[in-house]
């Protein structure tokens, strides 16, 4: 699944693009198996071998990008709710 992450928006010439292209870079570059915008480039995410992975990745992110959290992979039916920890 991973090889096959693909966004035709990757290639379009719209404001938040070249910073989406470089958060999914940096995912790439850290460790992920794959990564990808999400629609219009609002997200990006990575795909990681398993949560151990993922919260190896996340720390060498945050330099940049403040806001990576880790997230499990969910079944389909279920919800999965992230919410900001005090500081």
């Amino acid at each position: 699944i991973a090889a096959a992450l693909h966004n035709d928006f990757e290639a379009a010439k719209i404001a938040g693009v070249d910073d989406a292209l470089s958060a999914k870079a940096d995912l790439l570059a850290a460790g992920c198996l794959g990564a990808a915008m999400s629609g219009s480039g609002s997200a990006v995410f990575g795909i990681a071998r398993d949560q151990a992975h993922a919260e190896q990745i996340a720390p060498s992110l945050r330099a940049n990008w403040p806001w990576v959290a880790v997230a499990p992979t969910i079944s389909a039916g279920d919800h999965l709710t992230i919410t900001q920890e005090a500081s």
